[in-house]
């Protein structure tokens, strides 16, 4: 079982993360153990799930910050040949440029990150049966879930130029801030419809909207800004043409991000709470209690989450064969 004391909850990096994976080994007295090593909030999504699959197992997690760290760390385990049985590696894909995907060892996610294992159907169909108590059956899930999967095909065509010039800078290794797209500011629900606000967003525009963001922190005197934007300008050519090799390697269902994907779920859940209090579905649904803006929002709406059958496969094929040390 997970508890406290078996969770580093510190983010660390790889050396000091090594160091404690090799001290916490030596004091165990049995085989009955596994150690995880997480992307930063990712255990918030694995915990349980590990459990289900190991059960009567010691589960020992360590957050290693970033996919680079995770890595780092089974590459340094992997060189001093260590018994692989009792480790477990989760990875996002992100863009796949350095694949895990067919490695025995690492747990790459097969969609960008964990996030985007929240923002489907049937998470949102559990979220309203037992959040909302809407029935299975009823006029208000079908029409929920009818929207949800419109909006959500129109939310992923529409900023999916954001994630073509994403990972165009990425490709090159130009240094960007991600952040500065918020879908809160892109889209709205209204009328039971996805309301698109921000018509800079197409593939077309994307490089020379990101360079007017910059302009604009240079106009508001940014720490940095100056530099941030003579560097991109330095590369926005490159950028461009990048971004045509890319968009025809693009693959939504694999390279949207998944950060995205769960604020646009955020957005969607309180949409249908604003209608619900609006008294605009068939019935009024009282006692609903779910926070979409809880910064433990992966840990409040884990359970709702799919699980892959390649993530179960990965578990349940790392059990260690449990013995006594003599």
């Amino acid at each position: 079982m997970v508890t406290v004391e078996s969770m580093i909850n510190a983010t660390k990096e790889a050396p000091s993360i090594w160091l404690e994976y090799v001290n916490k080994k030596q004091c165990l007295k049995d085989n009955a153990y596994v150690f995880c090593f997480f992307e930063g909030e990712d255990r918030k999504y694995y915990n349980d799930r590990v459990e289900e699959h190991l059960t009567d197992i010691q589960i020992i997690g360590y957050v290693c910050g970033n996919r680079d760290e995770v890595i780092k760390v089974y590459k340094k385990i992997l060189s001093e040949k260590d018994d692989m049985s009792h480790l477990l590696f989760f990875v996002d894909r992100d863009y796949n440029f350095e694949s895990y995907e067919a490695n025995d060892y690492v747990y790459q996610t097969p969609e960008y990150s964990i996030e985007n294992f929240y923002c489907k159907k049937s998470a949102v169909k559990k979220i309203m049966e037992i959040e909302f108590g809407i029935q299975p059956d009823s006029k208000d899930m079908t029409d929920i879930l009818s929207l949800f999967e419109k909006s959500l095909e129109d939310f992923f065509k529409y900023y999916s130029c954001i994630n073509i010039w994403y990972m165009s800078c990425k490709k090159r290794n130009i240094s960007v801030k991600i952040t500065k797209f918020n879908p809160k500011r892109d889209i709205e629900f209204s009328e039971f419809t996805l309301v698109l606000k921000n018509n800079a967003i197409t593939q077309k525009n994307i490089a020379e909207y990101y360079k007017e963001l910059l302009e604009k922190d240079v106009a508001q005197r940014k720490k940095h800004a100056e530099n941030n934007l003579a560097e991109y300008l330095t590369n926005l050519d490159l950028i461009k043409e990048e971004i045509e090799v890319s968009s025809i390697e693009y693959n939504c269902s694999k390279n949207f991000r998944g950060k995205f994907a769960l604020e646009f779920l955020k957005i969607f859940i309180g949409y249908i709470k604003k209608i619900n209090k609006e008294e605009n579905l068939e019935k009024k649904y009282l006692h609903i209690h779910i926070d979409e803006h809880a910064k433990n929002i992966l840990s409040n709406l884990s359970k709702y989450a799919i699980t892959p059958p390649c993530l179960i496969q990965y578990i349940s094929n790392h059990k260690p064969l449990v013995s006594k040390k003599i």
